[in-house]
């Protein structure tokens, strides 16, 4: 368990070196953070390149080749019920969250062109929206698809939202029941609307994972040990852990329509229902961090030993081995009925099968690091690369196509209420959104 512990401390002292250096030139009114309020950053992604830097077009063409197959797994362990769960506790409503600060309307317009530069906005704002990237060149990027499949030539995108400073780190996203985007960040839960206009609701405790339930409300996990339920309008309820130092991370809604999140340091995974009512299921095997409903209706989720699943009733625990690459990390159900888990430290994403066959494909960016993922709604995958300063989306048989951010560290993605995918990016402290 030691080197398992480890693995998540290094994990969170990388987040939290960000986090800090965000800080430093954050609390003094740095240039910077001059103009912070809102702005749209539009960036012609179809050609895959960086954002100019001191005024000049220092754009790069991506390598719009796509990956192979470079291995497959196979089912090397048909693992049994480890443990039965108990029920820990039930929470009581800690309190009632409010707004931090008026929300930022980053667009009342729109651009009337997808891939040309120039301000839409009629936002009577003090700081109105921007728009920093003013090429004309509307050429996209395409898919080397290895099947011979159509090249996509449309243009795709990327709208940015600077958050203000009473927000730090946007973390994990989800849609919320509102038609909101919801989100976790270093002071607690941030709101933002289609708009761009975002509200913080404090939360001590360091936000990690979020989720929207089927309840109508927005869980979250909080470090070391709360799974967290909240309203639209912001009250909070705590529900406490029974393991003092599990740190869940990752959550998701199972198909028994319960909350489930990973428990990284601890080694396991929990289950709560919409009451609050907690039971824990620990396994000898350990730190998973992403989990999600699979397409045979157990619970997958990732882990550095492997990835791993078990009935909704806690049962069956079966874990199959990682490639020699390393672990697997933040895992989504594809369109395809299969499995997709980014290798954040290998810079690859597996495909996954429910039988335990995994084939892995490569990020086109060296040491890209690819985080969050989610399935789109154009039946292609969609991931953020954290050190690659990418989203890349990657087509069930395997092709991939990289568009560039503004900013580095894209963390979770998400399918919006509008269709768009939304993002984190922890080192821009912004919301942004690509079009598919």
């Amino acid at each position: 368990m030691d080197g398992q512990r480890d693995r998540g401390l290094v994990r969170r002292s990388l987040l939290m070196a960000t986090v800090l250096a965000l800080a430093g030139c954050g609390s003094g009114g740095s240039a910077k953070d001059a103009g912070r309020d809102s702005r749209i950053t539009e960036m012609d992604a179809g050609n895959d390149g960086l954002p100019a830097k001191d005024g000049a077009d220092d754009r790069t063409a991506v390598d719009n080749r796509s990956s192979g197959d470079t291995g497959a797994g196979s089912d090397t362990s048909t693992g049994g019920d480890t443990s039965a769960g108990n029920d820990a506790s039930s929470g009581g409503d800690t309190g009632t969250g409010g707004d931090t600060g008026a929300g930022i309307d980053a667009s009342d317009g729109s651009d009337a062109s997808a891939g040309r530069g120039g301000d839409a906005s009629s936002s009577p704002d003090t700081n109105p929206a921007q728009d920093a990237n003013a090429s004309d060149d509307t050429s996209p990027g395409g898919d080397a698809n290895p099947d011979g499949g159509m090249v996509d030539n449309r243009p795709h995108p990327i709208h940015e939202f600077l958050l203000p400073s009473s927000f730090m780190a946007p973390n994990d996203i989800t849609a919320g029941p509102d038609g909101n985007l919801w989100f976790t960040h270093t002071f607690g839960i941030g709101r933002i609307t289609l708009l761009g206009n975002a509200t913080s609701f404090p939360v001590a405790g360091g936000p990690a994972g979020i989720t929207a339930g089927p309840d109508g409300n927005i869980w979250f996990t909080t470090s070391p040990a709360a799974v967290n339920r909240m309203t639209v309008a912001g009250v909070i309820t705590s529900f406490p852990l029974a393991i003092q130092d599990a740190h869940p991370t990752a959550i998701t809604v199972g198909p028994d329509l319960n909350l489930w999140f990973s428990e990284e340091t601890e080694g396991g995974v929990g289950r709560s229902t919409p009451a609050g009512v907690l039971t824990d299921f620990p396994f000898a095997s350990g730190a998973p961090r992403g989990i999600t409903a699979g397409p045979d209706g157990n619970i997958w989720f990732g882990m550095i030993s492997g990835v791993g699943h078990l009935t909704p009733q806690g049962t069956g625990f079966t874990e199959f081995p990682p490639p020699p690459s390393g672990d697997l990390d933040f895992l989504v159900t594809g369109p395809d009925g299969n499995l997709w888990v980014t290798e954040t430290f290998a810079s690859k994403i597996a495909r996954v099968t429910p039988a335990g066959v995994i084939t892995e494909f490569p990020v086109l960016t060296p040491d890209g690091r690819p985080d969050g993922i989610t399935t789109g709604p154009d039946g292609n995958l969609w991931f953020c690369e954290a050190r690659g300063a990418k989203i890349g989306r990657i087509t069930p048989t395997g092709a991939i196509t990289e568009f560039a951010t503004p900013h580095t560290a894209p963390a979770h993605i998400v399918v919006g209420p509008d269709g768009n995918l939304w993002f984190t990016m922890v080192d821009g402290n912004s919301i942004a959104y690509i079009i598919p």
